[in-house]
């Protein structure tokens, strides 16, 4: 596994259709009552967020990934409310799904090793490599 910025970085080459990867059940009410997450200048609605979800599970779930850490390190002290280990997979800002043909960019989709939802993260407003939460 080869990691960007200290965190497991899954990459989709083939997206499969499956279904919405489970979400804890304070995360899944707190999309349905948002638009998405902002994260700086960035707007991402609930549709880029399950669609970057289930990329990065379907690469997990196939054993695909690139990086060189096992589990997200949790340096920035988040208090996720899914268990460890984490993983993350990009978001990106013009809402396609990453392929790994393009920049990963400065946001991420943080699941957990049964691929429920735990957060979207962002480098913007941080220091070094870390991230900061994204607003919902």
């Amino acid at each position: 596994m080869v990691a960007l910025y200290g965190l497991p970085i899954i990459f989709s080459v083939v997206m499969v259709a499956t279904l919405p990867a489970p979400l804890s059940d304070t995360l899944l009410l707190k999309l349905r009552q948002s638009d998405g997450a902002t994260c700086g200048s960035h707007q991402y609605n609930n549709e880029d967020i399950s669609n970057a979800l289930n990329a990065g599970c379907n690469y997990l779930d196939e054993d695909e990934t690139v990086g060189n850490d096992d589990y997200y390190n949790d340096y920035e002290g988040f208090d996720f409310s899914t268990s460890s280990p984490w993983y993350e997979f990009p978001i990106l800002a013009d809402h396609d799904i990453f392929d790994g043909s393009t920049s990963p960019g400065a946001d991420r989709v943080i699941f957990n090793g049964n691929c429920q939802f735990t957060a979207v993260i962002m480098h913007t407003g941080a220091s070094n490599d870390d991230f900061n939460e994204c607003d919902f």
